[in-house]
C-alpha cells in the first residue's frame, strides 16, 4: 500500500512541478510579447 501511496506522491509532485513551470513560462511570454508590442 505504501508503495502506491509513494508512486501517487512522486507523480502529484512532478505534475506541480511542470505546471508550475507552464505557468511562469506562459507569464513571461506574455509580459514580453506586451514589452515588445508598446
Amino acid at each position: 500500500m505504501w508503495m502506491i501511496e509513494s508512486l501517487y506522491l512522486k507523480w502529484l509532485t512532478s505534475f506541480g512541478v511542470f505546471y508550475t513551470e507552464i505557468k511562469v513560462i506562459s507569464l513571461f511570454h506574455c509580459s514580453g510579447n506586451l514589452q515588445t508590442r508598446e
